[in-house]
């Protein structure tokens, strides 16, 4: 039994080794531009004012960069027989899930 999971490891192992080559040729790599752009994590992020989008634009027409934010936090509810979820525009949060058919300890309706 030892010597067939031994062997099993080492014909694995060898078959890994040998597809190398072949997956390297054959899958795309990414090219080394790419892989440099990779911040670092000493550096900060960009801001995002400072980013660049690369989508072209028809001509004439001008680029809106505003973003749309609530004045405050409102709570959506979605609701059936078998559940109750509670989501929040703060951050696109599901703030609650209540589950109708399943009880806790206490006998009450499953809260996540």
């Amino acid at each position: 039994m030892e010597r067939r999971l031994l062997l099993v490891f080492v014909l694995t192992f060898v078959v890994i080794l040998l597809f190398q080559p072949i997956l390297k040729k054959y899958l795309p790599q990414p090219s080394p531009a790419t892989q440099n752009q990779a911040p670092a994590p000493s550096q900060p992020a960009p801001a995002p004012a400072q980013m660049q989008v690369s989508q072209p634009t028809p001509e004439g027409a001008t680029e809106k960069t505003a973003t749309k934010r609530a004045d405050s936090e409102s709570q959506t509810v979605i609701e059936s027989d078998l559940y109750r979820i509670t989501f929040t525009n703060r951050g696109a949060q599901a703030a609650s899930w209540v589950l109708k058919k399943f009880d806790d300890d206490h006998g009450k309706p499953l809260d996540w």
